[in-house]
C-alpha cells in the first residue's frame, strides 16, 4: 500500500503549495493597483487626445485669422478677418432684435469682461430716476 502524502505536502496543478494559497478571507493582490493609476492605454489615449485638441484650436486659430473681404455699407468693400466679421454679424443682427444675437453678443461681452454703463431707465415724464425724488 503506498504511503499517504500529508495534506500540506500535496501539490500539483490547480494546486500550489499552501502556504502559497490565498488566506481565508483575502482575495486577489492586497496591494492592488493604487488608486487613481491609468494603465498605458488611457495614458496614451490622452496624450492623443491633448495633442488633437491643441492641433484642432491652431487649426481654428489660423481659420478665425484669414483675411476676408466684406460688404461695408452698399459698395464699400474693406478687407478684415473671419473672427471679426463673424463679431459684427452678431452685433448688427442683436441691434435688428434678434434675441440669439443678443444672448451671444452679451455672453462674449461677459466672457471678455466688458462692462458697458447704461443710462438708467427715464419715467414717463422724461426724467432719469437719480434716487433723489422730490417731495
Amino acid at each position: 500500500m503506498p504511503k499517504k502524502t500529508p495534506d500540506h505536502l500535496v501539490v500539483g496543478p490547480h494546486l500550489p503549495p499552501r502556504d502559497g494559497r490565498f488566506k481565508k478571507g483575502q482575495s486577489g493582490n492586497p496591494n492592488g493597483r493604487p488608486k487613481g493609476s491609468t494603465g498605458a492605454k488611457k495614458a496614451a489615449e490622452a496624450e492623443f487626445r491633448k495633442a488633437v485638441e491643441k492641433e484642432a484650436a491652431l487649426i481654428f486659430w489660423e481659420v478665425m485669422h484669414k483675411p476676408v473681404k466684406v460688404l461695408n455699407g452698399q459698395a464699400d468693400v474693406r478687407s478684415t478677418t473671419v473672427l471679426r466679421a463673424m463679431y459684427n454679424i452678431a452685433a448688427e443682427k442683436a441691434f435688428s432684435g434678434d434675441g440669439d444675437a443678443i444672448v451671444v453678443v452679451l455672453a462674449l461681452m461677459n466672457y471678455l469682461g466688458i462692462v458697458v454703463p447704461f443710462d438708467p431707465p427715464l419715467y414717463a415724464g422724461g426724467e432719469a430716476d437719480d434716487g433723489n425724488k422730490a417731495a
